[in-house]
Formats: structure tokens, sequence, C-alpha cells
């Protein structure tokens, strides 16, 4: 059996902090969105017993850094709160990255609570709005204030380094394939050589203090 998802849904959800909606659904073998709002989820039709919890906030570009923070990486404030009322509540990612590791550490996630993998008889919630970057539908008004949020929890963090130049030079891990290719920058460490600089090689980065 087939369920599709929108944001306007009539479907069984449950509400954190006022503005965070979560459809629940149960017993889904898979799922994909289309569109970048919609969700389509398979679910097995008959009945069982609920044994295991998802959050599954991964997207159809959760390969690419800027979409998952701002689709997925939003919704992981409230993991927390979601895991005192599902005790054995897992994080369903669809694959590792380290970007996603950069955050699931910040926000202090147990790896754990981290799962590549939908085990049967399950229990899954999946965050409302489904947003997508690229989509054209009008932004929400609770996806405004879950972003706003979001955005204000790394406002304590200040640029440390003065220096006349900072240069940020393309990933070459884990970049999205359709969108992958290689420049060539010499010309700039050429130019940078002598000069007040500060080169991020973001790839390399360990701790989000630090990326941000």
């Amino acid at each position: 059996m087939r369920v599709i998802i929108d944001d306007n849904t009539d479907h069984p959800s449950i509400t954190i902090d006022t503005v965070y909606k979560l459809f629940t659904i149960e017993n889904i073998t898979g799922y994909d969105i289309f569109d970048y709002h919609t969700l389509r989820i398979t679910v097995n039709s008959s009945a069982c017993e609920t044994r295991s919890y998802y959050f599954v906030i991964d997207t159809m570009f959760h390969d690419t850094f800027s979409h998952w923070v701002y689709e997925s990486a939003i919704y992981l404030p409230i993991f927390k709160t979601l895991k005192t009322q599902y005790k054995n509540l897992k994080i369903l990612l669809k694959e590792k990255k380290a970007y996603k590791t950069l955050f699931l550490n910040y926000f202090q996630i147990d790896p754990a609570d981290i799962t590549y993998e939908l085990g049967p008889n399950n229990f899954c919630i999946f965050p409302s709005p489904i947003t997508g970057l690229i989509s054209q539908a009008p932004i929400t008004e609770n996806y405004k204030i879950i972003f706003t949020r979001f955005v204000q929890i790394f406002h304590s963090y200040e640029f440390k380094q003065t220096r006349d130049y900072v240069f940020l030079p393309r990933q070459t891990k884990e970049n999205y394939a359709n969108d992958d290719r290689v420049y060539d920058v010499n010309f700039i460490y050429q130019f940078l050589e002598t000069k007040n600089k500060y080169i991020l090689n973001t790839e390399f980065i360990t701790d989000l203090k630090d990326h941000i």
C-alpha cells in the first residue's frame, strides 16, 4: 500500500514545542520525496506489533550539503525531546556523510542513535514542513520559525581570525555528483602566497564550531 503525504494532509501527527508538526506512520517499507514537498511512503498493510522507532529526516537531496542542513538538520534540535517520549528512537539516514556527522556531533547525538537501515515492525516520524530549497511552493510560516530558531543556535560563534583574505577551496570529497567539478585554483594560491590570508579546507573540519 502507498501513502501520499504533504504538509496539508490530514494524517496522524504529533506536535513538539508548538511549531514542530510530525507525521507518524507505522510499518513502512520505504519512502521517497517527489516535487520537493510530498512524501510517497510504502506501507506494509498487515498489522503487526510496533517494535522500532525512527525519526526520518533525509530528503531527496540529502547528499548535498546545503540541502541537508536546511531540509534535514534543522530538525535535529528536537531529537532529544522526542527521545524522551520514544525511548528506542533512532535517526534514520539514507547514507553516512562527514557533514551529517558534524551536525550530529554538535547536537551531541549518540552514534548509537543513528541508523541507515529500516527495520520491520516500525513506527516512523516524519517532520513537517516537508521542504526543498528549490521548491516553488510558498515557504510555510512554521518553516520560517523553525529555520530562525535553528540559525539562532549558532549566533554566539564569532570568527576569531583576522586576515585580509580568506579562501575556501572547493571540496573534493562527498560533493553532489551531478554538480561536481574541478577548477584550477593555483593562480589563487600564487596570489595569496605573500598575503595575510587564511585558507580553510572545509572537508578536513571535524568540529562544526570550526566550520562556523
